[in-house]
């Protein structure tokens, strides 16, 4: 019987995040970037824009096996995220990210510039 490794996360503590936009990395296990691309593309998008967030872009770093994106709300972001992964819908979410990933780290930004 195999065991999936603890995933890593390097978020930082909780913060009274509002409206903005979150930069993610992940590192993908060996050989699941295929797989990540999928589910991240086919299930967690569209719910997330249920909850209002919107992708802004998402990139893969093929020499590190990683996965960035970046990912908006114009409405409480950390109360959005909240729902989201409290949500039955996330709950289902087949297969769970987690088991994909090795790490995962996020960042709130603030807009220094807007590109019109």
């Amino acid at each position: 019987m195999s065991s999936t490794p603890e995933l890593v996360s390097l978020v930082p503590p909780a913060s009274a995040a509002t409206a903005g936009a979150q930069l993610r990395r992940y590192r993908v296990r060996d050989g699941e970037m295929d797989n990540f691309v999928a589910l991240w593309r086919d299930q967690l998008v569209p719910l997330r824009k249920t909850f209002g967030f919107e992708p802004v872009g998402a990139w893969v770093l093929a020499d590190t096996n990683e996965f960035v994106w970046v990912v908006r709300h114009d409405g409480d972001f950390a109360a959005a995220e909240q729902a989201y992964y409290a949500s039955p819908e996330r709950a289902l979410v087949n297969p769970a990210p987690k088991t994909l990933l090795e790490q995962t780290a996020n960042w709130m930004m603030t807009s220094c510039y807007d590109v019109e």
